[in-house]
Formats: C-alpha cells, sequence, structure tokens
C-alpha cells in the first residue's frame, strides 16, 4: 500500500471551495480539519468516474441529526427513515457545474453505528465523508454490477486508510 505521500505524489488537484455547517450548530465539528480532510479525500480519489477532466468547485457539507436526515431521505429515496450518509451530486463533470453537490452526515447515526465497522465515532464521520465524496464523484453501489460496486469499496477503503489516523481531530470532544 501506498503511504499518503506517495498517493498524494502526482499532486493536488484544484482546490476546492468547501462549505462544512452543522445543523443545529453546536459547534462539535471542527469545520478548518473536515475542510482539510475533504480537500486530501478528493485529491486521493483515483480515477473518478466522472470529473476525469478535473475535479473543480464546490461542494456542500452538513452534519445534522436524524430527524433531519430521515426528512431528507423519506423526500428524496422514499424512505421514511433515518440514514448514515446522503449524497446530492449536482454535475457529471462534463460540464461548468460551479457545484460538485451536497453531502449530509447524521452525527446520531454515526454515534450509533460506529462500532459495526470497528471505528471510532470520529472515524466513522470521516467514513461516511469518505463514502459520500466517492458518490458526488460519480462512484455508485446500488443499481450497478458487482465489479463497479467492488471498485467503489476497494477505492472507500484506500482512501480511509490514507486518512484514518487523523480522524480524531475532526470532532470536538465534549
Amino acid at each position: 500500500m501506498k503511504s499518503r505521500s506517495a498517493a498524494l505524489k502526482a499532486g493536488p488537484r484544484e482546490k476546492l471551495s468547501i462549505l462544512v455547517a452543522e445543523r443545529p450548530a453546536r459547534s462539535r465539528i471542527k469545520k478548518r480539519e473536515i475542510k482539510r480532510l475533504t480537500q486530501e479525500i478528493v485529491d486521493a480519489i483515483k480515477d473518478p468516474p466522472s470529473f476525469r477532466h478535473g475535479v473543480r468547485g464546490s461542494v456542500s457539507i452538513l452534519f445534522c441529526h436524524d430527524d433531519f436526515i430521515q426528512d431528507l431521505n423519506r423526500d428524496y429515496r422514499g424512505k421514511d427513515k433515518p440514514t448514515d450518509v446522503l449524497s446530492f451530486a449536482m454535475g457529471d463533470g462534463d460540464e461548468e457545474t460551479p457545484s460538485l453537490g451536497d453531502i449530509v452526515i447524521s452525527l446520531e447515526t454515526a454515534a450509533r453505528q460506529h462500532g459495526k465497522y470497528h471505528t471510532s465515532y470520529p472515524e466513522e464521520i470521516v467514513r461516511l465523508l469518505v463514502h459520500g465524496l466517492h458518490h458526488l464523484l460519480g462512484f455508485d453501489h446500488e443499481g450497478v454490477s458487482r465489479a463497479v460496486a467492488q471498485r467503489m469499496r476497494r477505492s472507500e477503503d484506500a482512501v480511509f486508510a490514507l486518512v484514518r489516523d487523523r480522524a480524531s481531530g475532526v470532532v470536538k470532544v465534549e
């Protein structure tokens, strides 16, 4: 496996404009660290299905509670239950789209499920961010062939391994 520096040696892509918000605003999320990790994650994703000519633009990341993400999951996916992460892609990389899209992560779901994935709570937040960014860059695991889903999973695992050691810095301990 390549080291983080080796994986990024080819040079970073264009810098993204990254908006991070928390609803309700409690300032538990360390926004500066989330922005830094988001850029690093995007730079580390190799050969995204979309954005073959470079990843540019903006991405919005909202951290919320189950009630809010359940409303979105019901309204956009027809599933009236909370979920861990939702991604709303805005473009396919072949057009001049100013936004990659939006990612919504439920902090309550991340807190409940982190043990299932053998991660700490902060690591689970980063794992969900990696997953959401893969979706914005054109990867998918639902309604696709097994090979396509496995490609996404392998990429997610490789990228998460690069950033996992800094996950403790994304959330303030109360």
